[in-house]
Order: C-alpha cells, then sequence, then structure tokens
C-alpha cells in the first residue's frame, strides 16, 4: 500500500515518535518494512509512498515548533509568577465562597438588635449574605435571592473564578442560583417565626422589646430562648427546663432563666412571663414554621452538596481549568 487510506491517531503516533528519534523519511519507510518482513506491522497499513512521509514530517515539525514556543512560554519565570499570584487570589475567593456555602447552625443565633431580613440574612451568613429581591419577567413577580458578600468585595475576581469554574464545572452558576434561591426562602422563613413568637410575646406579657435593659421591657434572649429551644426539640415531648431568677430592682423586677435575661417590669408582667414562656416553647416546638425552616434548610444542603466537595477539592489543588479575562493573554495553563 502507498498511500492508502488516512493514518489513524495511533499510525500518527507510531510514525511521529521515530521522526522525534532523529529517522529520516527513508528510515521510516525502512522501519514500516522491516515490520512487515516480520508480519510485526499488526493494526498498521504497509507504507512506502516517499510523499506521504514527508507530508507527515513537514507536520510534525510544524506542530513541534509550536509547541517548543508554548513550552517556553510557559516556562517563562515572569509568567509563572503572574499566574502563580492569580490562582493564589482565586483560592482566597473560592475560600470564601466555600465558607459562605456552610449553612449555618440555624438553632443558635444572637437576635439582639435584629430588625430587618436584611440584618438577618447578612448575620447568619457566611462572610455576610445579601438578601434582596429582584423581579421575575416570566413568573411577574418578585423572586427573593441572596448575594454572596464576596461577588460585591471582589467583582472582577469573582467574574473570573465563575469563567475557572465553568471551564471544570459547566453546571456550577445554574446550582449556584438555584441554591440562593433556597437559601433566601430559608431566611424568610426564619425570619418570619422569629416575628411570630415576638408579636406573640409581646402580646402575652404586656411589654415591647427594649435594647437597653434600665427600663421595663422585653428582651431579645426570650426570642432567643424561645426559638432555639423549638429548633432543637422541635417534634418532640421535651418539657422545657427552665430555671427562673427574680433580681428585685427600686419599683421593677427582673426575670431570668438562668444566664438569659428574659424581662424587666412589674410583678404582673413577671407573672405573665412565667405564664407565657414554657407555653410558647412547647407550642414552637411543634409549629408548622419550625418543620418549614427544618425542610428548607435540608433542601440547602441538598443543592449544594453536588458540587461544595469539588469546590474543596479545587481549593487543596490550588489551580484552575480554563481561562479568564485576566490570563486569558497569557494562554491556557
Amino acid at each position: 500500500m502507498g498511500k492508502g487510506k488516512s493514518p489513524t491517531p495511533e499510525e500518527l503516533e507510531f510514525i511521529y515518535r521515530l521522526l522525534a528519534d532523529g529517522a529520516g523519511v527513508s528510515d521510516v519507510i525502512d522501519r514500516y518494512k522491516n515490520l512487515d518482513k516480520y508480519g510485526k506491522l499488526g493494526a498498521l497499513p504497509f507504507r512506502y509512498d516517499v510523499r506521504f512521509m514527508r507530508q507527515r514530517r513537514r507536520e510534525f515539525e510544524a506542530a513541534r515548533r509550536v509547541l517548543e514556543q508554548d513550552f517556553k512560554r510557559r516556562a517563562d519565570p515572569v509568567l509563572v509568577q503572574h499566574r502563580t499570584d492569580h490562582y493564589k487570589s482565586l483560592c482566597e475567593v473560592l475560600n470564601r465562597l466555600i465558607n459562605d456555602l456552610s449553612t449555618p447552625v440555624l438553632g443558635h443565633l444572637n437576635l439582639n438588635r435584629l430588625e430587618s431580613i436584611q440584618d438577618f440574612a447578612s448575620r447568619i451568613g457566611g462572610y455576610g449574605w445579601i438578601y434582596e429581591t429582584m423581579h421575575e419577567k416570566k413568573r411577574r413577580e418578585e423572586q427573593a435571592s441572596i448575594t454572596l458578600r464576596v461577588e460585591r468585595d471582589k467583582p472582577l475576581l469573582w467574574a473570573c473564578l465563575g469563567s475557572h469554574l465553568e471551564a471544570e464545572l459547566p453546571s456550577f452558576a445554574d446550582r449556584l442560583t438555584a441554591w440562593k434561591r433556597v437559601v433566601a426562602e430559608m431566611i424568610e422563613k426564619c425570619h418570619s417565626a422569629i416575628g411570630s413568637i415576638r408579636e406573640e410575646a409581646r402580646k402575652g406579657i404586656g411589654l415591647d422589646f427594649i435594647e437597653h435593659w434600665s427600663e421595663p421591657g422585653l428582651s431579645m434572649r426570650l426570642i432567643n430562648q424561645v426559638y432555639e429551644f423549638a429548633m432543637k426539640n422541635y417534634g418532640k415531648e421535651t418539657e422545657p427546663q427552665i430555671h427562673y431568677d427574680e433580681r428585685p430592682r427600686p419599683e421593677l423586677i427582673e426575670l431570668w432563666d438562668s444566664t438569659s435575661e428574659l424581662v424587666i417590669g412589674h410583678r404582673e408582667h413577671i407573672d405573665a412571663c412565667r405564664k407565657a414562656y414554657p407555653g410558647m416553647m412547647k407550642k414552637y416546638a411543634n409549629s408548622e414554621e419550625v418543620r418549614e425552616i427544618l425542610a428548607k434548610t435540608e433542601q440547602v444542603e441538598a443543592l449544594k452538596k453536588p458540587f461544595s466537595e469539588e469546590l474543596v477539592l479545587i481549593w487543596h489543588r490550588a489551580t484552575f481549568e480554563g481561562t479568564c479575562q485576566i490570563c486569558q493573554p497569557w494562554g491556557a495553563p
């Protein structure tokens, strides 16, 4: 066979390896002849056409020049340092992303001075979740979501990280968007439950909440205690273990549960709190609000699991696939 059919990748590898070892066109043809003579050609067709071999050598020489130039470029110490610094910056942003993907322990929150849902989101999420709503054209309604603080702090590097992650995890952006929306729903349900507890305590005890423990009113620690008990004991027949401590003041009384202040007021407020406090604990431990929070938490975990472990592996590896607007001029790694 002279020319025959086009060479397969395996045959090209065979020819190129001979050329790389310094063989000339005639040497390659002689190699074919020897293999054919001893019946060792195997799947290789018998080649004796000089023009065919010269064409393969031209291709090989062109490829070798390109590869040599690329190797020199990659070995350029300045470029190597640029890429190292770039990957280090990306790893810092990736670390913040991994931290933000960690679902907070929603059963233990500091609710002091917590008013808006934006405050709540910012406090519970990693480096800080930013709760926001946007108009969803398809549904013609407001769609809640969150923005990660790192997106606002490092917009350029965040965009670069997205480009690199998409090269390795093609569905990353869609999965992250879905996770953000469910996180926003979880935040809404937590904030709503806290609001319900707050309003019920205010009505049942007859006092408003105060920031400073110097006038009659309720402490936000009361909400903390009810909320934490409900989250920890949902669906259980657990009796609250309350250790009241009354601390008299001039004309007022402080009521504490262990180390948590509950209310400061007159006798009628103290008695009302003693009556309402354990009942609220048991009520919310069996409430639909808490069930929905726990369900959303499970959904958040399920959504992040497929890609969060891969992000950790990339962070440990400290290198990235693909290119971004910063490193694209340097070529592919």
